[in-house]
């Protein structure tokens, strides 16, 4: 472009120091070519910008996929397998305060561990705070019924049982939460205990008075 600016100047001054008429003539297809030079680098500029805005474009669909990606790599559940970002967006941000280990949500209702930002365990508390030996719980049927709400939505009753306490245990299966197994190797101490792959407990914390949920995966009540 420096070569048109200049060629315009050049031939500006030539048009006032001589015949206006006859330079206008010689130089009107010079004239032409500046303004064509101009409008052409214009054109290469806006190509220029268009192409950037694309690829902007581009990269910010990229990110919205991958967005979209990483929410539908969460499990259909209420809680357990659940991502952080999934079950904060549900539930609000985490307590202040919580019992070592744990992630506190609701003012202590919710006492949530995470593995790898999934919850792998928790515990639900059905009564009022504090708990004690008067403290009145909920039936064994209130309790699998809002226990339901929160485990994996494909999951198969596969046993009941009574652990050592007097609780009522129910074992469960989820193929969801096999898919998990990325983030819950199946290896990792404490994760499956007792059980394989794709198992999970819930225990009602009680005899006929349930005060407290227990759920996670595994079979190690």
């Amino acid at each position: 472009m420096e070569s048109y600016y200049a060629l315009c100047g050049q031939r500006s001054n030539e048009i006032y120091t001589g015949n206006y008429a006859g330079l206008f003539e010689e130089n009107y297809p010079n004239y032409i070519k500046i303004q064509q030079g101009i409008q052409n680098e214009k054109n290469i500029n806006f190509e220029k910008r268009h192409s950037l805005a694309v690829q902007n474009n581009s990269q910010a669909s990229s990110s919205e996929k991958q967005i979209n990606q990483n929410a539908v790599a969460d499990i259909e559940s209420g809680s357990l397998g659940l991502s952080r970002s999934l079950w904060e967006l549900k539930q609000g941000k985490p307590d202040t305060k919580c019992m070592r280990g744990y992630t506190c949500y609701k003012s202590g209702k919710y006492m949530v561990s995470f593995i790898d930002d999934r919850i792998w365990l928790m515990e639900v508390i059905v009564s009022p705070l504090p708990i004690s030996e008067k403290t009145k719980g909920i039936s064994i049927n209130e309790s699998r019924s809002l226990a339901k709400s929160l485990i994996p939505f494909d999951a198969k009753l596969m046993k009941t049982y009574t652990n050592r306490s007097g609780s009522t245990v129910d074992l469960y299966m989820s193929e969801a939460l096999k898919t998990l197994e990325p983030h819950f190797p199946a290896n990792a101490p404490g994760v499956w205990t007792g059980g394989e792959v794709g198992n999970f407990i819930v225990i009602l914390s009680g005899t006929g008075n349930i005060k407290r949920i227990v759920i996670g995966t595994g079979n190690n009540p």
